[in-house]
């Protein structure tokens, strides 16, 4: 709240508000919320009469100490970067100068730290998610944190390990696809996740997935049947064979298939 007219102005009352605020009353009918800490830093129990340059300066540090004291609610519920707080305070309208101020005094305080927030972010995320290094470097720099803060620190965590869990979780979640189609699947599920498509590899050739002979078998009588109706002989062992060459079965696991289950 500004006054611009220059006019002298006297607080008739104070009555007790939430917590640490109290509602002020003037004599020409303004009423306001200000924290104690503004009635103590301006003592205004005692000091109750002044001017409008003095009333926009009580306001304003009044708006301050209302940003610093969100900011702070904010951030006990869940660690915060300076970006997010900025932001949440933004939403209020506060002015920019005091945000600046804010951020400033939070450091000073303790409640904002990158160098903690971003080892608990990347904790976090290497523990409770199933994202990859890749994504979680492109998150922090959208949270204002360059590699100086992350790099170090992300390098020190297996992903490796990660990547075997999540392809092996995969695996079995998968386990009706041919083999083809399950690495295909399997590469292309985990770089989205931010993986390095080199690491993916590295795991998976170094382990042997056999296609599921039973699977092979119910998927060829499933296309024989079909087929039947329109081919025979050679045609009809090209077209199943191609086509379960298409859906990702070994060629040679498929003609074997073929002569074993039709002949």
């Amino acid at each position: 709240m500004i006054k611009k007219e220059s006019v002298n102005m006297k607080i008739v009352k104070f009555k007790k508000d939430k917590s640490n605020t109290y509602k002020v009353y003037f004599d020409d009918g303004i009423e306001i919320i200000l924290y104690d800490d503004v009635i103590i830093k301006y003592n205004l129990l005692i000091e109750k009469e002044f001017d409008n340059n003095k009333f926009n300066e009580i306001t304003n540090y009044n708006s301050y100490l209302d940003g610093y004291y969100k900011a702070i609610k904010y951030i006990n519920k869940k660690m915060r970067s300076e970006i997010e707080v900025v932001k949440y305070l933004e939403k209020y309208n506060i002015d920019k100068k005091n945000i600046v101020d804010i951020i400033e005094l939070l450091y000073k305080d303790g409640y904002l730290n990158d160098e903690i927030y971003v080892k608990a972010y990347i904790n976090d995320q290497y523990n409770l998610s199933s994202n990859g290094p890749l994504k979680v470097k492109k998150d922090l720099i959208k949270l204002g944190y360059d590699n100086i803060l992350y790099e170090e620190y992300l390098n020190t965590l297996d992903w490796n390990k990660k990547i075997n869990r999540l392809i092996d979780k995969k695996i079995k979640l998968n386990h009706k696809l041919s083999n083809n189609s399950l690495k295909e699947k399997i590469v292309n599920d985990i770089i989205k996740l931010g993986f390095d498509k080199e690491d993916i590899l590295l795991y998976l050739d170094s382990i042997y997935l056999e296609d599921d002979y039973e699977l092979l078998v119910n998927e060829l009588n499933k296309i024989l049947k079909k087929y039947k109706l329109k081919y025979k002989d050679e045609e009809l062992k090209y077209k199943v064979i191609n086509y379960l060459y298409k859906k990702g079965f070994n060629i040679e696991d498929i003609k074997r298939c073929y002569d074993e289950n039709i002949l």
